[in-house]
């Protein structure tokens, strides 16, 4: 995970530093946008339209009287965690709700390198001081924003009631993890005394 502290640095107001050694850590902006798509090359994971069950996020605005209102009434704040469908891979809240931290930088034109000769997860370096990319959308924007392409940036020194994060795990950390298990698997047949009838 990583931990939001006081810079030592007096002209950096915020320090991003990574904590822990479990494997845990925020997702990449591509891994990000992979695990949202969830396989599908539409603006939502859900689709084309935003219905009222999609996701927690503005609702699109419709002609009445001599203004606009709310297609469906809104929530107007954060969700609980699948309170919506989620997508095709099991992850929730996917679009809406908050936006989501992820470890790349913010450089806007940053991609565009990538046109011509793709790259598989291109990470877009971080230093301190600079806005961090945030993705998915908060339930106070419109649907527009909240797309699986749509990116964002703030500072990390920005604490709001839309903004928050979901960890990966590294595939080495799984790996490992999985490794493990089946020592810890392997150690306990062996103890095990045979049981006779």
């Amino acid at each position: 995970l990583e931990d939001v502290t006081n810079a030592p640095n007096p002209s950096q107001k915020w320090a991003i530093t990574k904590t822990g050694s479990n494997g845990y850590r925020l997702p990449t902006e591509a891994e990000w946008e992979y695990a949202c798509r969830a396989g599908s090359s539409t603006p939502f994971h859900f689709g084309v339209e935003q219905l009222i069950t999609s996701g927690n996020m503005r609702a699109p605005m419709v002609a009445a009287g001599y203004g606009a209102t709310p297609k469906w009434p809104e929530v107007g704040r954060t969700t609980k965690v699948e309170t919506y469908p989620p997508n095709d891979w099991g992850l929730f809240d996917m679009h809406g709700n908050v936006w989501e931290w992820v470890q790349d930088g913010w450089e806007a034109g940053y991609f565009v390198q990538f046109q011509e000769k793709p790259a598989v997860d291109p990470e877009c370096p971080y230093s301190i001081g600079s806005d961090r990319v945030i993705r998915g959308g908060p339930w106070l924007f419109s649907a527009f924003l909240c797309r699986s392409s749509n990116r964002n940036s703030t500072t990390p020194a920005n604490a709001n009631g839309h903004l928050g994060f979901r960890v990966s795990l590294g595939i080495d950390a799984v790996k490992q993890h999985l490794a493990s298990m089946h020592e810890s698997k392997q150690s306990d047949q062996t103890r095990k005394p045979s049981q006779s009838p």
